[in-house]
């Protein structure tokens, strides 16, 4: 869900609110952002 989206049902004034308490991380999505980032940054160097 789209952490406007869920700002706005939970009634949040904050959109920091939103992310500090519901949005996390985990170990497997940051590899795959790494992995992403990487392959972005191997197309744009060569």
């Amino acid at each position: 869900m789209q952490p406007k989206i869920l700002q706005k049902l939970l009634g949040h004034a904050s959109i920091k609110t939103t992310m500090d308490r519901y949005v996390h991380v985990s170990d497997e999505s940051l590899f795959n952002a790494v992995e992403q980032f990487e392959m972005n940054a191997n197309t744009r160097a060569g």
